[in-house]
């Protein structure tokens, strides 16, 4: 998500003097110590559990590509280990066959794979990659049980299928499609179909239309399940979609409706088939879910609004309403937006460390985003408020003023997270 191309361009006069010269080789110098120092930590030789996006190492491919591609074969070898049907049989094993998220399950992985590998000219990997999402995990976004959210449902693979998607242009005829990817939630488990090498794949029109209805079924699977959960809940009066999380209604950007929502909103095309109940949806969302204190609840269930940071309340929320204010280009979604960032901002560093998800670089992306949209002076000023924590992080952690992570040198936990936002901004 690197804004400074674009900035340096649009904004100068802002972007450059704040983003000096002398700042951007700070960042550089940051940006090349704090690689080093997780390649130190946990080397890509070395066996490590954690192989998924949210708590592995896939930087992607603009990072460092021979990077990228050390910890993308590790983090394969872990997922294989794990999951040995994955890589030749699309059949589903039942404890992953209602899993098909973009943050906590192998969909990502293969994502970043297929990416990695198309850029360093590894295409028959990077091929693969592409057809298991399209075949493999397209079938597990149909099952009863399958969920909608980011990290593990529906909203996870429709965004890798977006990230995905200029890659299918260049899909080679190394692999054929089944004459129905996208089955039924009841044939999805009777039927499949084991795929040979020495298949002729299509063309490479009829790969990108099948792609598009794919996507187009997700979509639709998503709107049913929200449209169905508000109304079995009785919430239809308030808002004519909702959907659980093991039970809970969560509202933030990791599992909840604002991440489904922003997800939603990157398919303007399907969203104008649904236009009236989506937007109805995000004002729910937006302006009925707000406590006093000034945050967002983090479900219906609870009512608490405590948690800042991008999984509850305030951030996950900004992003949603910046999204919709690119969308459909009302003034109201970029007023909450700013509400939102100033929530953010005034609550101050997070003490869980410099991750994405609950820490310091997720947090401070609203005022990125934020920046691009308004080129208000202020976002980036506070940028590099937030900024120069994330550089501080190890002393800040030995004071006792950051907990340590679980996974500290991951993209969404630790240290990775911070790496991902330094570039964004260098």
């Amino acid at each position: 998500m690197s804004v400074q191309s674009e900035l340096d361009d649009r904004v100068p006069e802002v972007y450059n003097k704040i983003i000096t010269a002398e700042y951007k080789a700070l960042l550089q110098k940051a940006l090349l110590r704090e690689c080093t120092r997780i390649l130190q930590e946990i080397p890509p030789e070395r066996e490590y559990p954690y192989w998924d996006v949210y708590v592995g190492f896939m930087i992607g491919p603009k990072t460092a590509l021979k990077i990228a591609e050390e910890y993308i074969d590790s983090a394969l070898a872990s997922c294989h280990a794990t999951h040995p049907s994955l890589p030749i049989d699309p059949s589903l094993p039942a404890h992953i066959e209602n899993k098909c998220g973009f943050l906590r399950t192998a969909v990502g992985l293969y994502a970043i794979v297929a990416h990695v590998k198309h850029h360093v000219g590894d295409y028959e990997t990077s091929n693969h990659s592409l057809h298991l999402l399209q075949t493999h995990f397209a079938r597990s976004a149909f099952t009863p049980r399958t969920q909608s959210e980011l990290l593990y449902g529906r909203a996870g693979l429709l965004y890798a299928l977006k990230y995905t998607a200029p890659l299918f242009s260049s899909f080679s005829d190394n692999f054929k499609l089944p004459s129905n990817p996208v089955p039924s939630a009841e044939s999805s488990h009777h039927s499949h179909r084991i795929l040979r090498n020495n298949d002729k794949r299509p063309t490479t029109e009829y790969s990108s239309d099948k792609i598009n209805q794919i996507i187009s079924s997700i979509f639709d699977a998503i709107i049913e399940n929200g449209s169905r959960t508000a109304s079995d809940s009785g919430l239809s009066a308030k808002t004519p979609l909702i959907w659980k999380w093991h039970e809970t209604f969560y509202l933030g950007a990791a599992h909840g409706a604002a991440g489904i929502l922003t997800v939603l909103l990157s398919f303007p095309d399907k969203v104008c088939e649904y236009r009236d109940i989506i937007k109805r949806a995000i004002d729910f969302v937006l302006f009925e879910t707000r406590g006093e204190n000034g945050n967002w609840m983090s479900s219906l269930d609870r009512g608490k609004t405590d948690l800042v940071q991008f999984c509850h309340g305030a951030p996950g929320i900004a992003f949603l309403a910046c999204r919709a204010y690119e969308v459909f280009k009302e003034a109201r979604y970029l007023e909450i937006a700013a509400e939102a960032a100033m929530f953010v901002h005034d609550y101050g560093i997070l003490r869980k460390g410099v991750g994405l998800c609950h820490g310091v670089s997720g947090n401070a992306y609203v005022f990125l985003i934020l920046f691009k949209i308004t080129n208000e002076r202020k976002y980036l000023e506070w940028t590099v408020e937030f900024m120069d924590a994330c550089l501080q992080w190890e002393q800040l952690t030995k004071e006792g003023q950051f907990r340590v992570p679980d996974r500290p040198w991951s993209v969404w936990e630790g240290l990775g997270g911070a790496v991902w936002y330094v570039f964004s901004v260098w």
